[in-house]
C-alpha cells in the first residue's frame, strides 16, 4: 500500500522547515467557490460535532484538552492567505487555547430551551477563510450538570473521519487527566501533518499524470455524468434548509444481505452499492452510471490518524445491463470499485476531466467495523475514527465506572449550513443499515425521496432471496412500488 505513494516520485513524509504550503485539489476548488462579490470568503464550516454532556463537567480540563489536539493537529491552526497572487496555507503558531463558555444557568427554563437556536446560530456564522480561526468551540452551561458543547471546523482544513478523531482525542485527553495524568500517554502518533500531504500530492501530480491519466480517460470515454431527475423549477422562495427521511433497513434484512454478500464473496458494501444502482438506472433512465465514492483517503498508514481534509471522491463508472443477471452486476461493481482503487486518483480527476462531474453520489459509513488496519480493499469497512467513542475510549471496568458516573455524552441534534439535492448515506450500524437522505425540497418533492426508499428495500430483499434473477425483472417487480 505504500508502495504507490513511493512509486509516484516523492515519499510522504514531513516537509522541509520552511516550504510554502500549496492547497490540495479539493481545497482549490473550495478555495474557488468561496469567493464572494463583496471580495470576502467565508468559511461554512460544515465539519460539526455537536453533544449535550449530562454530568460533572470539569470545563478547565476540556479546555486543556482541546488545546493539546490542537497543537497535535496543525490544520486545526491553519488559514488561508494570499502569496504573490496564490493561496497558501499557512499554520498559526500553538498559543494558548481559551474555550469561549456561555453560561445559561441563571437563565429561565423557556430561555434555556431555545439553546438549540443559539447553537444552530453559532454553527452557520461564517468567518473568512482569510482571517479565520477555521476551529472554533463552545460550551453553553444549562446547569452544573448539564452543557452543549459544539466543535466547529471549516471543511477546507477537514473532513468527516477528521471528526471523528478530533472528538476521540479530546474525550481521551480528558480521560486520562481525570486519573492524573497531565499529558495523554496513549494518542496514537502523527508522523506527518495534513501540510505534509498537501506539499506530496503537488510533488507527485506530473508522475499520477503520466502513469495513470490514459486509465481513466479509456475508462470514461463516451461516459455522460448522471443527473438526478428534478420535480421542480427552483422559483419563488427557497426553503431555508434541506429536509432528511430516513430508510432502516431493520437488523433481519441486513443480516440478510451480509450473507447474501458472503455467497457472492464481496463487502456488503459492494452488494448494496449494486442494488443502489439498479434503482437509480431506473430513476434516472440510464444504463451508464457514474457515480462518486466519497473515500476516507487515509490509505497511507502515516495519514491514519491526521485531521485535515484528506476524503477524497473515487469516481465509478457502472453499467446497468437489463439482461444480465443481479449476481453479473455484483461482479462488475466488485471489480470497478478495486479496478478504481488501483488507479485512485487522489481528488485529481475533477481537474483533469472536469467533463465528467457528476450529480449522483454513494455514500457508505460503517459505525462499527474490526480495528486494524486500512487496506486498499477494505476501504468501505475502515472503522475507528468514522464516529466519536461516546464511551470515551474506555479501556477497564473500573475506569469507566470512574467517569461515567460523572459524565454522560449524548449526540445533539444540529444541522450543518447547505443544501444538497439528493445526497444519500447509507450507515452499517450494529442494528442494520439507515439510510439517510438529504434532499433539497425547492427541486426534489419529499414523495420521490419516499419511493426511492421503498424501491431500495424491496430490491434488497429481492436479491437476498435470489441473486441470479434478471435486472430486467427486478425492474419490473419495483415499478409499481
Amino acid at each position: 500500500m505504500n508502495s504507490q505513494f513511493m512509486e509516484l516520485g516523492s515519499p510522504l513524509e514531513p516537509r522541509p522547515p520552511g516550504c510554502p504550503i500549496p492547497l490540495t485539489a479539493m481545497q482549490a476548488r473550495m478555495w474557488s467557490g468561496s469567493l464572494q462579490a463583496d471580495g470576502s470568503r467565508p468559511s461554512l464550516r460544515l465539519c460539526a460535532s455537536a453533544v449535550r454532556l449530562m454530568g460533572t463537567l470539569n470545563v478547565t480540563l476540556l479546555q486543556r484538552s482541546i488545546e493539546i489536539v490542537i497543537r497535535r493537529h496543525e490544520a486545526l491552526r491553519t488559514r488561508i492567505v494570499m502569496k504573490g497572487g496564490c493561496p497558501y496555507q499557512q499554520i498559526e503558531p500553538v498559543a494558548g487555547y481559551v474555550l469561549r463558555t456561555i453560561d445559561l444557568s441563571d437563565q429561565p427554563p423557556d430561555a434555556r430551551s431555545d439553546v438549540s437556536h443559539l447553537v444552530q446560530e453559532f454553527i452557520e456564522t461564517p468567518v473568512d477563510l482569510v482571517t479565520g480561526p477555521l476551529f472554533e468551540a463552545m460550551v453553553w452551561r444549562l446547569s452544573d450538570d448539564d452543557h452543549i458543547l459544539v466543535l466547529l471546523i471549516d471543511h477546507i482544513v477537514s473532513d468527516g473521519m477528521s471528526n471523528g478523531i478530533i472528538a476521540r482525542e479530546v474525550w481521551e485527553c480528558y480521560r486520562q487527566g481525570l486519573l492524573g495524568q497531565p499529558e495523554p500517554a496513549s494518542l496514537p502518533q502523527v508522523p506527518v501533518q495534513f501540510a505534509d500531504y498537501a506539499v506530496w500530492q503537488a510533488q507527485t501530480r506530473l508522475p499520477w499524470i503520466e502513469k495513470h491519466a490514459e486509465y481513466w480517460r479509456q475508462n470514461l470515454r463516451g461516459a455522460v455524468p448522471t443527473v438526478i431527475p428534478a420535480d421542480l423549477r427552483v422559483s419563488g422562495v427557497l426553503a431555508a434548509s434541506g429536509i432528511t427521511v430516513h430508510i432502516p433497513f431493520g437488523d433481519e434484512l441486513t443480516a440478510a444481505l451480509r450473507e447474501a454478500a458472503r455467497r457472492e464473496r464481496c463487502l456488503l458494501s459492494i452488494f448494496v452499492l449494486a442494488a443502489y444502482a439498479v434503482v437509480i438506472s431506473a430513476w434516472c433512465r440510464t444504463d451508464d452510471l457514474l457515480l462518486i465514492f466519497p473515500s476516507h483517503g487515509r490509505h497511507h498508514s502515516a495519514l491514519r490518524n491526521v485531521v485535515g481534509c484528506v476524503a477524497n471522491m473515487l469516481l465509478l463508472r457502472i453499467k446497468v445491463k437489463r439482461e444480465r443477471m443481479f449476481s453479473e452486476l455484483v461482479a462488475q461493481v466488485k471489480y470497478v470499485v478495486s479496478t478504481a482503487l488501483a488507479h485512485r486518483d487522489f481528488d485529481r480527476l475533477p481537474d483533469l476531466l472536469p467533463e465528467y462531474t457528476t450529480e449522483l453520489s454513494f455514500n457508505w459509513q460503517p459505525t462499527h467495523s474490526k480495528k486494524g488496519a486500512v487496506d486498499h480493499f477494505v476501504m468501505f469497512e475502515c472503522a475507528d475514527q468514522l464516529s466519536p467513542t461516546f464511551e470515551l475510549g474506555l479501556t477497564t471496568q473500573v475506569e469507566r465506572a470512574q467517569l461515567t458516573t460523572q459524565l454522560r455524552v449524548i449526540p445533539f441534534p444540529a444541522r450543518t449550513p447547505g443544501l444538497a439535492k439528493f445526497q444519500p448515506v447509507f450507515f452499517d450500524t450494529p442494528s442494520g443499515i439507515h439510510v439517510t437522505v438529504m434532499f433539497d425540497p425547492n427541486i426534489i418533492v419529499p414523495v420521490t425521496v419516499e419511493s426511492f426508499g421503498r424501491r431500495m428495500l424491496a430490491i434488497a430483499r429481492e436479491v437476498c432471496e435470489e441473486s441470479t434473477q434478471r435486472i430486467v425483472s427486478l425492474l419490473g417487480k419495483i415499478s409499481s412500488v
